[in-house]
């Protein structure tokens, strides 16, 4: 249970990957590969990002 989020965060990631390489990049221009990398790197840091500040609060709760 204690790694479930990461599993989720992971199935995330492969959906919007999925979805970016079926619209997106569908011709295979340069701009549209780089378009949709910048979106998946964009939606990572958001879940880091998001995950550390969440574990922060964690953290101080229990000191």
């Amino acid at each position: 249970m204690k790694y479930m989020r990461y599993l989720i965060y992971f199935g995330l990631i492969v959906t919007i990957n999925y979805y970016l390489s079926m619209y997106v990049t569908v011709d295979k221009k340069l701009l549209h590969s780089l378009l949709a990398f910048v979106l998946l790197t964009g939606v990572a840091f958001l879940l880091i990002t998001i995950e550390y500040f969440f574990n922060r609060k964690v953290h101080k709760s229990r000191d």
